[in-house]
């Protein structure tokens, strides 16, 4: 006598009193939870699943776009800041160069006094300028080049002339000083070395500045302000 289909299959289990409690609950349950709750009902509580994320139904911002009128705001502003930041980056780089002036006349300061230690404390013999580097005629860079550290030395950055490479440097000579003793100079009756120019731009390099030209004085010192004063 052949059994019949009820009885051939097993009975299903019953779940547990704990199991019957996340089926029916809605906290939402981990991967695991669910599969066990499943596999005692054979059906999954809806309060169980996940729901959809968010993220996926954001809205899509469509990006602005610059009217005429915002553009032409824009290019009136960026350009008022570039008339303002032009003027004032010019100042900065002549100023820049004014600095990098006087540093070459303290250089060529310290190539004169190591001449005078040479040459017993007596002034060089030197013609105030030349017109070309071709005229042979002694000057500042032909006399005291190899007492300073490199002939870009004799060149004011700021020589927009060329003069430096035209006639060799961008420095007159002051040559009322020619063959004089360095401890006891006289010019136009003044006799302090600190007001006794000795070198002096050929031309106004420095226009931003008050007196518009570096000079070197006799004691070694350099500077952009004038102290020069003709004795009376």
């Amino acid at each position: 006598m052949t059994k019949s289909n009820d009885e051939a299959q097993p009975p299903v289990p019953k779940p547990s009193k704990f199991q019957r409690s996340i089926l029916n609950s809605r906290i939402p349950a981990t991967p695991i939870i669910q599969k066990r709750a499943v596999q005692a009902s054979g059906t999954l509580n809806p309060h169980l699943r996940r729901p959809p994320s968010s993220a996926t139904h954001a809205p899509i911002q469509l990006l602005k776009s610059f009217t005429l009128l915002e553009l032409l705001v824009v290019i009136a502003i960026v350009a008022v800041l570039a008339a303002l930041a032009v003027p004032v980056y010019q100042r900065v780089t002549a100023a820049s160069r004014s600095t990098a002036c006087v540093s070459n006349l303290r250089q060529l300061g310290l190539g004169l006094s190591t001449y005078l230690a040479d040459h017993e404390q007596t002034m060089p013999t030197l013609g105030a300028a030349r017109e070309s580097r071709r005229e042979e005629k002694p000057a500042i860079d032909t006399v005291l080049d190899r007492y300073v550290p490199a002939p870009a030395v004799f060149a004011c950055p700021a020589d927009d002339q060329d003069l430096a490479a035209t006639t060799g440097t961008s420095y007159y000579w002051n040559s009322a000083l020619n063959g004089q003793r360095a401890v006891a100079l006289n010019f136009l009756g003044v006799e302090q070395n600190s007001r006794i120019p000795v070198l002096v731009d050929k031309a106004a390099f420095h226009p931003h500045e008050a007196n518009k030209v570096n000079m070197l004085y006799a004691d070694g010192h350099a500077t952009r302000d004038l102290t020069f004063v003709v004795a009376q």
